[in-house]
C-alpha cells in the first residue's frame, strides 16, 4: 500500500513540520544549498562529483541550519545525520529518483544502500508513532527506538528545480538494495534554480551517497 502523503500548503503539513520544530523556509534554504553544492561540479571532475557534492552539502546544510536550533550532529556507524534535541527522531539525507517530491508513484533512493542503512530502515518499521510530539520523552538516543527520517532530494535539470520530501523509510528492495517503501511522506515545496545554468556533462552519473555495502557470502 502506498504511503500516506502530506501535501504542502495544508494544515496537516504545517502541523507535521511543527511537530519536528521545522518550517518550510528551512527546507527552502537547505534545497538552495544543495543546488549550490551540486553546481560546483565541472566537466573535469569525476562522473559522480555533482552527486557527491550535493550529498555532502545536504548533510552540512542540515547541521549548519538545525544545530543552532538545538539539534545535534550525530553519526550512527557511517550514517551521517542530525538528532533532535529531544532525541526522539533523527534526519539523514539521500538522493532520490525522479518520483521524489511527486504524488504519482512512490520514490526510491537513487543508489543502493549498505548494511547500516538497512538496519536503520528495518528498525523504523517498529515505530508506532510518526511525529515526535506523540511520543513520551526519551532521555537519550536509542537506535532501536529512534526513527530515522530521510530528507530525500532530486535535482531535476529539465524542470530547473530540486524536489524534496521528508519521509520515513521502512523497506529496502532485496534485489536493488534501494529504499523503496515509506511509512509517511511529507512533500516539500520545490526549489527553483532561478535561471542558474547547470552543467549536464555527467548527468548519467550525478548521484553518489555513502554507506557500507552489503556483501553477500559466496562459496569458495
Amino acid at each position: 500500500m502506498p504511503a500516506p502523503i502530506i501535501q504542502p500548503g495544508t494544515q496537516e503539513h504545517k502541523h507535521a513540520l511543527e511537530s519536528f520544530g521545522l518550517t518550510p523556509s528551512i527546507f527552502q534554504d537547505i534545497g538552495a544549498r544543495i543546488f549550490g553544492g551540486y553546481s560546483q561540479a565541472t566537466p573535469n571532475d569525476v562522473q559522480t562529483a555533482a552527486g557527491t557534492y550535493a550529498y555532502f552539502t545536504a548533510i552540512r546544510a542540515l547541521r549548519d541550519i538545525l544545530c543552532p536550533l538545538g539539534w545535534e550532529l550525530h553519526r550512527e556507524g557511517n550514517i551521517e545525520m542530525v538528532l533532535a534535541a529531544s532525541s526522539q527522531f533523527a534526519i539523514t539525507a539521500s538522493s532520490g529518483d525522479k518520483n521524489t517530491g511527486r504524488n504519482e508513484d512512490e520514490p526510491q533512493t537513487r543508489n543502493s544502500k549498505g548494511s547500516q542503512t538497512s538496519e536503520l530502515v528495518f528498525k523504523n518499521r517498529n515505530q508506532t508513532c510518526l511525529f515526535p510530539e506523540m511520543e513520551s520523552n526519551q532521555p537519550s538516543y536509542d537506535p532501536d527506538r529512534t526513527p530515522t527520517w530521510f530528507l530525500l532530494y532530486h535535482v531535476d535539470s529539465d524542470k530547473d528545480e530540486i524536489r524534496m520530501e521528508l519521509s520515513l523509510p521502512i523497506d529496502i528492495d532485496v534485489d536493488t538494495l534501494k529504499v523503496n517503501q515509506w511509512k509517511e511522506r511529507i512533500i516539500l515545496s520545490e526549489v527553483k534554480f532561478d535561471g542558474t545554468p547547470i552543467n549536464k556533462a555527467n548527468q548519467h552519473e550525478l548521484y553518489s551517497d555513502f554507506d557500507i555495502e552489503i556483501k553477500r557470502k559466496t562459496n569458495e
